[in-house]
């Protein structure tokens, strides 16, 4: 993937749980290839849920980064 190309994910779930430290929104990105099916899972505060709508697409732009020492 060249710097700065984007891959379109589909919004593939939302949901809130309860946890010990409160409740918890997810969302689910899928996108599939050629080579596979990458998944990524947002977690944040129960309201994170809002901004999304499954079978919505979205286009991100991922960046290679190197691990802090």
């Amino acid at each position: 993937m060249a710097k700065g190309d984007s891959i379109m994910f589909a919004v593939m779930e939302t949901k809130v749980r309860d946890k010990a430290a409160g409740r918890v929104g997810s969302i689910t990105f899928e996108s599939a290839n050629a080579k596979g099916t990458s998944k990524i899972v947002l977690l944040g505060n129960e309201e994170i849920v809002d901004d999304y709508r499954v079978g919505e697409f979205y286009n991100l732009t991922l960046t290679q980064a190197v691990a802090p020492e």
